[in-house]
């Protein structure tokens, strides 16, 4: 209720004769609560003014009407640490005719980090005695970052410091950042007043500092706005030396609003490094003299000599010769997200050179500043590729937009129509092209089981490959569609086994698959290396190798062993289930004995007079794994020729001695 009765009051009188419920005698204590945050290093939307700047800059015009009994003193938060909510500093306490106290910290600081409002309230109330009357004036630009609540702290406040007035400033084209902190005032009895350029900051200012009693009524009209015919008050400079620096794209328009790599170094000494900081605006005193300043900001950077003055503030702008390039993609019109968007910016340079890649990222989005020269954009989404030269000049902020026109298409296989799902296919992905062979170009291919691909709007020739199946279909994706199909491979897994002699066949025996087609065109269609599989009896039948046939009939032949012991069989493979075919393979066992001592090689011919088997002259003793049926043996011992016959059964052992005889 205090609080209300107040306002109820002051308005009620300010009516009949303005500001009468200011500190009366030009003997009022006023503390500035000032944001240096890093937000206060830019200027508001379409003005060049730095909001910093604006509130630093009228209050150096205004303390030198202050009255003389009158005290003022500073309080900055935000302005000394980045990301720290602790960061509040009592610059000033408050004294009279301290002027060239407020000029050398404001020649010495800049906005930097957080935000930390409410802390630097609190920070400035500690600075006044608890039943003194006093004055805060908060300047800001935006709320508390810290997550302190505004209202529950100036409730505190007026608990604790009930003689305690909090006037806010708020710079902002937001009306209702003010709404927001109007609490602040509202429970101390102060006032809330909305800046929305310099001579407003000024203005508002001007009438807070009335309303505290440091300067009179008479001092300045609060409604003086100096027009664009009129110069600004010149400031004589004051404080120690030092400078404040700023950077712009180009040599004219707005500064730079975000954190500028910033350093300074002996113009002298080009090594030596007096000083390095990340704001946007830096401010910091140094000796006078010769300095080599240099800034950095995105892809861009810039230096500059300058002099510091003997006195007082040098101010100087680095145009960093740069551009700002605002990207952004879709998927199409409307406004579709990509699904693996890689940006490319590359430098264009002299024709016969390549375009140098200056930043590759994985974003629809990019902000970028850049030299101002020739670039080449390109944006890829899977399959799908747009790119666009442009020529930057400094200063310049150009927005551009990709919209690559793209879809989607998701691909599985199954054995059959309506059939189950199998993996292994190769998915491979054409499009037509007059210049290719047979008038199509592969554009892409996966293994993957269900592959996902991002392709610009159009028509696609899609070949799934399983084993000896193959289907081939005809698909349209247009902008924004996801088309998912299933490609039937009309076949079935057939596994290949052998069912052969155990005592016979080692376990470890290679065998050869050839799967034959049938008809008048019968040819092989596949080719299959396996062993004998060592998990499993020989006799039961394994199946050493799966291949996908399409639906058909086959011939399967298998040949076991390294010569002639071979089977074959006929089957149908239907599309559906996996299914085994087994060759019946049938084996004897011959063992080629030559005499003791004989110096004579051989070899074994079958029933066609085929060789089957050749010997070196050293070889004592040779078992062979063969077919059934008769063979013959020749033997050769100088100039004698011996021939040998021998009929082996299926399953057969036969030992086959060599001799003269």
């Amino acid at each position: 209720m205090r609080a209300l009765i107040i306002v109820l009051i002051c308005t009620a009188s300010a009516i009949f004769a303005p500001f009468a419920c200011a500190q009366s005698g030009g003997a009022g204590t006023a503390i500035v609560v000032l944001d240096g945050s890093g937000s206060m290093g830019g200027p508001l939307d379409g003005q060049t003014d730095v909001k910093f700047d604006m509130a630093s800059r009228a209050l150096l015009q205004l303390l030198p009407t202050a009255a003389a009994q009158s005290r003022t003193g500073l309080v900055t938060f935000g302005n000394r640490r980045k990301g720290d909510c602790g960061d509040a500093d009592t610059a000033i306490l408050p004294t009279s005719g301290n002027l060239d106290q407020f000029s050398s910290v404001f020649a010495r600081i800049g906005p930097t980090g957080k935000g930390p409002l409410v802390h630097g309230v609190r920070t400035a109330a500690k600075s006044l005695p608890p039943d003194a009357p006093g004055t805060l004036i908060v300047i800001h630009d935006d709320m508390d970052n810290c997550r302190q609540d505004v209202c529950a702290a100036a409730a505190d406040l007026a608990k604790i410091s009930p003689k305690i007035t909090v006037h806010v400033i708020t710079i902002s084209l937001d009306k209702t950042t003010s709404e927001k902190m109007s609490c602040l005032a509202t429970a101390t009895g102060g006032r809330v007043f909305e800046a929305r350029d310099a001579a407003s900051v000024e203005s508002s200012l001007a009438d807070a500092l009335r309303l505290a009693g440091v300067i009179d009524a008479s001092a300045r009209p609060s409604t003086e706005v100096p027009t664009a015919n009129v110069p600004a008050p010149i400031i004589e400079p004051l404080g120690p030396p030092s400078v404040r620096l700023s950077a712009g794209l180009g040599p004219e328009g707005l500064a730079v609003a975000a954190p500028v790599q910033w350093r300074i170094l002996s113009a002298g000494t080009p090594s030596q490094v007096i000083k390095e900081a990340t704001v946007p605006v830096l401010t910091t005193e140094l000796p006078a003299g010769s300095y080599v300043i240099e800034a950095r900001f995105g892809y861009a950077s810039s230096h500059k000599t300058i002099e510091v003055a003997d006195h007082g503030q040098t101010q100087a702008r680095l145009s960093l010769d740069a551009a700002n390039i605002k990207i952004s993609s879709v998927a199409g019109k409307g406004s579709e997200a990509l699904t693996n968007p890689v940006l490319t910016v590359s430098a264009l340079g002299d024709k016969s050179a390549p375009p140098r890649p200056l930043f590759t990222g994985h974003e629809q989005q990019a902000d970028l500043v850049v030299p101002a020269g020739a670039y080449r954009l390109a944006v890829r989404d899977g399959l799908a590729v747009k790119q666009q030269d442009i020529t930057l000049a400094a200063g310049d902020s150009t927005p551009v937009d990709f919209a690559l026109t793209t879809g989607r298409l998701e691909l599985s296989s199954q054995n059959r129509d309506g059939g189950e799902p199998i993996d292994g296919a190769v998915f491979i992905l054409a499009v037509d092209d007059p210049d290719a062979p047979q008038g199509r170009r592969e554009v892409t291919r996966s293994i993957a089981p269900r592959p996902s691909f991002v392709l610009p709007a159009g028509t696609y020739y899609v070949t799934a490959k399983l084993g000896a199946a193959e289907t081939k279909e005809r698909i349209a994706i247009g902008t924004g569609d996801i088309v998912k199909r299933v490609i039937a491979l009309n076949g079935a897994w057939t596994g290949l086994s052998v069912s052969v002699d155990a005592a016979l066949v080692p376990k470890d025996s290679p065998i050869v698959y050839r799967v034959m087609s049938k008809g008048k065109d019968s040819r092989e269609i596949a080719h299959v290396n396996a062993y004998l599989s060592s998990h499993q009896s020989a006799e039961a039948g394994s199946s050493p190798a799966d291949i996908f046939l399409p639906q058909g009939s086959y011939r399967f032949e298998a040949k076991v062993g390294r010569l002639n012991v071979m089977g074959a069989v006929d089957a149908e493979v239907v599309a559906g289930p996996k299914s085994v075919v087994t060759v019946a393979v049938a084996a004897s066992e011959l063992t080629v004995q030559p005499a003791a001592g004989a110096a004579s090689s051989w070899n074994l011919r079958d029933g066609q007079g085929r060789v089957v088997q050749r010997s070196a002259a050293s070889l004592s003793q040779k078992t062979l794994l063969v077919a059934p049926g008769r063979y013959l043996v020749r033997m050769g011992s100088g100039d004698a020729i011996i021939d040998k016959s021998v009929d082996l059964k299926p399953g057969e052992r036969r030992v086959l001695p060599l001799s003269g005889n």
